[in-house]
């Protein structure tokens, strides 16, 4: 993979993949440059500084090996960045649920928010690059929503936020953003779905309406309490 360097590499994304397509054992410090001093820095808040070198190395390591056995089309159609930081999020869960498990056990859906389709400790960098190319899809949904719904919508399905905490946090009233959203969530659930549509992904689109309807289920669920 060559040397890890800190400066920034001009390439953009899109050069980046070109070139990962023709090569990308060859072309893989592209990447490095880009990107190595942003991982470092996302790992370090999850894991503390100690920690990140190493996980960034194995991260990194796993994505170079994972690349070469992508077509190129694939490599070409790729958010790169996304899937990047998906992989250094899986090998953070895997160091704090190292630690974690030795003093107690915990499971790893209890908070039941998106962060399923950020990453989990289970996922390889093949089943990394799905969620990372469904997250985009969400986010792109989210972005589509009308102004009203967008940032409850985000603060709710991101962010994991309750109503009251929501309605706090945009100094609202707290009926109106219940209100906002139920009826965000079915404007997100047919843009989100029409997005991965247009994408031509229709398993992931079915797997993602499933998602949908679950989690607006437990979230009302949550709301009653």
């Amino acid at each position: 993979m060559g040397d890890y360097e800190t400066r920034p590499s001009s390439e953009s994304d899109e050069e980046i993949k070109y070139f990962l397509a023709q090569d990308s054992y060859s072309h893989f410090s592209l990447v490095i440059k880009r990107y190595r001093v942003q991982l470092v820095q996302y790992a370090a808040k999850r894991v503390g500084m100690a920690a990140a070198e190493d996980v960034i190395q194995i991260a990194l390591t796993n994505a170079c090996e994972s690349l070469r056995g992508f077509s190129q089309e694939r490599i070409l159609n790729m958010n790169l960045r996304s899937w990047l930081f998906t992989i250094v999020t899986n090998e953070c869960n895997r160091v704090l649920r190292k630690k974690t498990l030795q003093t107690t056990t915990i499971d790893p859906d209890e908070d039941g928010s998106l962060t399923w389709l950020m990453a989990s400790d289970k996922e390889q960098p093949e089943e990394a690059l799905e969620i990372a190319e469904m997250h985009d899809a969400i986010l792109a949904a989210i972005d589509k929503l009308p102004p009203l719904y967008r940032p409850v919508i985000f603060l709710r399905y991101i962010e994991d936020m309750k109503g009251v905490d929501i309605a706090a946090q945009l100094q609202k009233d707290l009926n109106a953003i219940k209100a906002q959203i139920k009826r965000g969530t079915a404007l997100l659930r047919v843009l989100v779905l029409h997005e991965l549509e247009v994408r031509g992904d229709n398993q992931r689109s079915a797997r993602l309406k499933e998602w949908l309807s679950i989690e607006s289920e437990r979230k009302q669920k949550e709301e009653e309490r």
